[in-house]
């Protein structure tokens, strides 16, 4: 948990009254972001509120706009209030593998029939809240979710500062809550201060216990590494993301419409590229060999070129005294 009397960035500001450290600390934090000052860089941050407190800071939130400047979670069985920093090395690598979903659902999308209904009933969900009966809501990285849907039905999760342990405890809490709605929940370790990676993925399961039906969640897919603690790809089978059609649609669609097993792959070479590819943009900005924007370029020629020409004119008046 964090420390509510950590010094921010920035004074606290006075037009809304907080009524504890805890969400003046959090509040601060919010309007540091929306101000471009510096904020903390762990990846994620923890805050035990409980339900009047955490309402208080969502109406302060709302009364300051600032409810959509970072992503929240809030477990009310836990009372735990998250906050998720934005990171690039989390967000790029992110882009691009729901690129890849994106782009085999749109071809599926193609077919005039009732898989290409269906296909293109889905749509990726950024920036959105799963809201639970219970008061829960969390923001996932990014979920996919039918138009007519309560819940998304495939959920990503990328833990960078996170346990593995905390990223499947969140994977439980999203099947549970939604009472397996949510068919599959992929998650991504990143290490903070390594460079391994790896994929996980969790799925509810019914069985029959003494006659009733019970909601278990299992791991299918448990730690494959695609990413080595070197910085290297990790030639493994078994992290290839294997989707099918029928992880995003609805159960009538799954009763009603055959062939919906239809495979979505993602393979574990394609994860370490796009991770790969985030590390070394990162690294570029960091070092500040970023490539200059065109407005900044022409700026600079346009210096240049005024600088040549003055010297070009002095030339000209020295020979002009001779």
């Amino acid at each position: 948990m964090v420390n509510a009397s950590s010094p921010t960035s920035t004074p606290a500001s006075s037009f809304t009254q907080c009524s504890t450290p805890e969400i003046s600390s959090i509040v601060q934090i919010f309007r540091d972001r929306q101000n471009g000052c510096s904020i903390p860089t762990e990846s994620s941050l923890s805050y035990q509120l409980n339900r009047k407190e955490y309402h208080e800071l969502q109406g302060i939130l709302e009364q300051e706009g600032l409810l959509d400047k970072l992503r929240t979670n809030y477990n009310t069985s836990t009372q735990v209030f998250e906050l998720q920093m934005p990171f690039e090395i989390h967000d790029c690598p992110l882009a691009k593998f729901s690129e890849s979903l994106l782009g085999q659902l749109v071809l599926l999308g193609q077919n005039k029939d009732p898989v290409g209904e269906v296909a293109r009933s889905i749509n990726e969900v950024r920036s959105s809240s799963i809201c639970f009966p219970d008061g829960s809501h969390f923001d996932p990285d990014t979920s996919f979710c039918r138009n007519d849907a309560q819940y998304s039905s495939v959920v990503i999760e990328i833990a960078y500062s996170q346990t593995k342990e905390c990223l499947a405890k969140k994977a439980e809490e999203y099947i549970r809550k939604s009472e397996g709605c949510i068919a599959v929940v992929i998650g991504f370790k990143i290490e903070y201060k390594g460079k391994a990676a790896s994929l996980s993925v969790w799925r509810p399961q019914w069985v029959d216990k003494d006659g009733e039906d019970c909601l278990e969640v299992v791991q299918t897919t448990v730690d494959q590494e695609f990413c080595n603690e070197n910085g290297q790809p990790v030639l493994n089978p078994n992290a290839d993301l294997h989707l099918q059609l029928k992880d995003f649609a609805s159960v009538d669609d799954i009763d009603a419409i055959g062939g919906l097993d239809i495979p979505i792959l993602v393979s574990s070479t394609s994860l370490y590229q796009y991770l790969d590819h985030a590390r070394k943009q990162a690294l570029v900005k960091e070092e500040g060999k970023g490539v200059d924007s065109f407005l900044k370029g022409m700026k600079e020629k346009a210096r240049r070129a005024k600088e040549k020409g003055g010297i070009k004119k002095g030339a000209e008046d020295a020979d002009s005294i001779e």
